[in-house]
């Protein structure tokens, strides 16, 4: 498996890319959700404190203008 290099910019959490690189595992036995398929992934760090049971009723946030950042 090669490493997986994120940009510099912009920059992401430790569990966004976690969370990425456990789904990019090419061995679909080791990737995230081949066990508990989408609860195991629901129950990935990168989705705490998310309530799943009210998901459609909540507001999403704000993204990031990317363009402004430079």
């Amino acid at each position: 498996m090669k490493n997986l290099k994120f940009p510099d910019s912009p920059l992401g959490s430790l569990q966004a890319k976690d969370f990425i690189r456990e789904l990019l595992v090419k061995e679909t036995e080791n990737r995230l959700g081949s066990e508990k398929g989408s609860t195991e992934i629901k129950r990935h760090q990168f989705f705490e404190g998310l309530n799943w049971a009210l998901i459609r009723c909540a507001i999403p946030p704000k993204l990031l203008d990317f363009n402004e950042l430079r």
